[in-house]
């Protein structure tokens, strides 16, 4: 089965949005983060260029950061659930980046392991705002890039399709067809 993809957001408008949440995210923290170290956490891999470009916008903005990352893969077990070294947050400013919001869960979890420190936020690029249909995973990020309707699987910009498309500075929908 061959796929189509179908433009939805081209690099010009990630870049423009990248920088909007940056400035959103450094009002939000502008007293804070002067008190506490501020550490960006990132889901691996399709997070990875958001969060790149994310940081230097951050930087632009006055905000110095300390960066780690985490791979639910990895740390998955059976149950869906993993642990990351939170002895690192104690104390800080936690920023939880990922590249789309669909369920909720990984999101949901992230947050949980983060209790101990100062605060901690979220911001995603997509928000599938379909993807949230069990209540008990509802969950909404603090932050959010670009919002979605349906459930189709996007590529581009870090995220990949069978471990393609991830270099494409654009966004795009894959289309099946036949």
């Amino acid at each position: 089965m061959e796929h189509q993809l179908e433009p939805f957001v081209n690099a010009k408008e990630i870049e423009y949005r990248v920088n909007q949440l940056a400035r959103e995210i450094s009002d939000s923290f502008s007293d804070v983060q002067k008190k506490h170290d501020f550490r960006v956490l990132v889901t691996m891999r399709g997070a990875m260029v958001f969060a790149s470009d994310l940081i230097r916008a951050l930087w632009c903005e006055g905000i110095r950061s300390k960066l780690d990352f985490v791979n639910p893969a990895v740390y998955s077990d059976r149950d869906g659930s993993f642990e990351i070294d939170t002895k690192f947050i104690s104390s800080q400013i936690v920023l939880v980046v990922d590249d789309i919001l669909d369920s909720g869960r990984t999101l949901h979890k992230l947050v949980e392991e983060c209790r101990g420190s100062c605060v901690t936020k979220t911001v995603v690029l997509i928000d599938k705002t379909d993807g949230r249909c069990d209540a008990h995973w509802e969950f909404k990020a603090d932050y959010v890039g670009f919002s979605m309707e349906g459930n189709d699987w996007v590529v581009g910009y870090g995220m990949d399709f069978e471990e393609e498309y991830r270099s494409m500075p654009g966004i795009s929908i894959v289309r099946r067809s036949q």
